[in-house]
């Protein structure tokens, strides 16, 4: 995908330009209405220990954009296939157990640039609104990459297409 594409949907039309994230060695298409937190925000979202490589939001419509990184021992003797579905199944029991109101909408796998990529999309509940969000999963130079892009539910029918079209737009880099 070119660095800038235009998504248009019934909420408007969406600048979506790439952001690279070397430390990982990915880059993704993202619109440009979510902006980075500030450091003092992350520091009262997150724990140091628990920080985010990327958090973007977008507070005015509730949009948010968050991926993270953790280093993970890669079994040589299983593939790259089997070895993503075993991690994200861990995930998915985590997810479905501690998310309040978890209700999954359908799990679905893809490959992107050789990588296979799992994605579950559901629906939980926040202290204000319920939530949409599109949670995935994928293993990169020794590395487990998972995030999630979350908006509200009454806003998926607009925003679903936008931000699989965003997760389409991966793109690795060698470290």
């Amino acid at each position: 995908m070119d660095t800038t594409h235009t998504i248009t949907t019934k909420k408007g039309e969406f600048l979506l330009s790439r952001e690279e994230s070397a430390d990982i060695g990915v880059s993704i298409c993202l619109p440009e209405t979510l902006t980075d937190l500030s450091e003092d925000e992350l520091a009262q979202t997150f724990s140091v220990s628990d920080r985010s490589i990327v958090v973007k939001t977008d507070k005015e419509s509730k949009v948010a954009f968050v991926m993270n990184a953790t280093d993970v021992a890669v079994q040589e003797d299983m593939d790259e296939e089997a070895f993503v579905k075993g991690l994200f199944a861990a995930q998915h029991t985590a997810l479905s157990r501690l998310v309040p109101g978890y209700q999954e909408y359908g799990i679905k796998s893809k490959k992107i640039a050789d990588h296979t990529v799992i994605c579950a999309e559901y629906m939980a509940h926040s202290l204000e609104d319920d939530l949409y969000n599109i949670f995935f999963l994928f293993v990169h130079e020794g590395k487990m990459i998972y995030g999630t892009f979350s908006y509200l539910l009454e806003d998926a029918p607009e925003l679903n297409i936008m931000f699989l079209v965003c997760l389409d737009s991966l793109q690795f880099t060698e470290n």
